[in-house]
């Protein structure tokens, strides 16, 4: 494997304990009721995707969402990251991380900042 691959796959795994972590912490709180936190990665045909987030269940009965995406394909990475406020009217954008087209170095160098400014947004 290349370095870059071993790089960027680095910084995939550098993310996922960012959000387990962040997940660890959010059960510590008193203002959350339950905490969810799934990583998927699912079938793709010529690229590579990581879907994961958190979902905190709040008592007041809203939840707040972590999620990340990253998909990498032959011409380079895709990353999503954003925050939402989910109500029982829908869900609201609470604040918008990351929506990029990246080089395979540019991600791995920027993922692990990513995810924590991800996992520092929002608040519970």
């Amino acid at each position: 494997m290349n370095p870059e691959a071993i790089a960027l796959l680095s910084a995939i795994a550098n993310c996922h304990g960012k959000l387990r972590e962040h997940a660890i912490r959010l059960r510590e709180r008193p203002t959350v009721r339950d905490v969810k936190h799934v990583c998927e990665i699912p079938v793709l045909d010529g690229a590579f995707r990581v879907e994961e987030f958190v979902d905190a269940e709040l008592v007041s009965g809203e939840a707040i969402s972590w999620f990340l995406e990253v998909t990498v394909a032959p011409n380079g990475v895709a990353v999503e990251a954003d925050v939402r406020r989910i109500h029982n009217v829908g869900q609201d954008l609470v604040t918008g991380i990351a929506e990029d087209k990246l080089t395979v170095d540019e991600a791995a160098r920027q993922l692990p900042e990513i995810a924590e400014r991800l996992c520092s947004a929002g608040t519970v």
